[in-house]
């Protein structure tokens, strides 16, 4: 009798031995998979995707989330936190990836992804038949008029099923300096209809002065300096960012930033800048910055630009 108690209660003990080496095996399984984040598109695009990203990082806080895109604007992700190991999507592997044939052969088991791609409908196909896997390809633009990073988040939402905070950017920097460093003013962006006459932004420059800034630097890249705009400014201080990582830096110090809808204003806003965005051609309820510091005004011609300026100083004593 007793001896068959033994053999019984050593049965139970196999079997309760195997269910938590199973356990511990879907458990190394889970730890040791990842979510895919895929972008194509410019860095303003990519920094809106920012707090869709935090929010995706709360459903999965302790997967890592692998990369596709520019391999610039993922290192400002690595930086921010929100994804860790990335490929460069123009590379020749990704071929593969993007018509849909393979998925690259380092990269983990995966839990999810969230595709920003005009054409994922491949990859979408490749993933999901790759194993149960909930894949969201998002569209670029909401069908009603609504910001996008809020579409972002309410699309990721039902399928992923988070909370959406209120604001969209809670948990992002805030950068407010105690003493005054330097003011930033890019005057350019990816489309001349968004930009205003050079004499404008000298304009800003001689307001900022009045109120009390010395140091002011004129912020351009490849687009401005191909379109001449160091001529138009030669009596500014010039500062050209060699890469994204350099203009982040550059951002992160500055007291404060004024430009266009651009890619380096939605960059400053999301860095916690405070970070004026004016909007001559595009709609700020759409295209707007976001950030802790963050204003996104309409003014379709350089009058109404130069007041939004004046105003936004007045409504702002914390740069007084």
């Amino acid at each position: 009798m007793s001896g068959t108690n033994s053999r019984c209660n050593s049965g139970k003990g196999v079997s309760k031995l195997a269910l938590a080496d199973k356990a511990e095996q879907a458990l190394t399984l889970l730890n040791n998979m990842a979510f895919l984040i895929l972008h194509h598109g410019a860095l303003g695009d990519f920094v809106l995707t920012w707090p869709a990203l935090k929010c995706l990082r709360s459903v999965f806080p302790d997967q890592p989330f692998f990369g596709i895109g520019r391999p610039e604007y993922m290192r400002l992700a690595v930086r921010q936190g929100l994804i860790g190991a990335f490929r460069d999507i123009h590379a020749a592997a990704m071929l593969d990836v993007l018509s849909g044939n393979a998925l690259p052969s380092d990269m983990p088991p995966l839990s999810g992804a969230a595709l920003w791609h005009s054409q994922a409908e491949p990859i979408t196909r490749l993933l999901r038949g790759s194993g149960a896997l909930s894949v969201a390809a998002i569209r670029p633009f909401p069908d009603t008029r609504m910001h996008v990073a809020q579409y972002y988040c309410e699309t990721l939402h039902r399928i992923f099923s988070f909370n959406i905070p209120s604001p969209l950017t809670h948990g992002f920097p805030s950068r407010l300096h105690p003493t005054r460093t330097y003011a930033l003013i890019h005057p350019g962006s990816g489309s001349r209809a968004k930009n205003y006459a050079p004499p404008l932004y000298c304009a800003v420059a001689e307001k900022l002065r009045q109120h009390g800034y010395d140091d002011i630097r004129f912020v351009l890249g490849p687009v401005e300096l191909e379109r001449g705009a160091a001529q138009e400014f030669r009596n500014e201080r010039i500062e050209v960012p060699e890469h994204v990582g350099q203009l982040a830096d550059l951002l992160e110090g500055a007291s404060l930033y004024i430009g266009n809808d651009s890619g380096a204003s939605h960059l400053a806003a999301m860095l916690g800048v405070p970070t004026l965005a004016l909007y001559k051609a595009t709609d700020p309820a759409v295209w707007g910055v976001i950030g802790q510091h963050a204003t996104s005004a309409k003014a379709q011609d350089e009058a109404a630009a130069l007041a939004c300026v004046a105003q936004w100083f007045e409504m702002r004593p914390i740069f007084r």
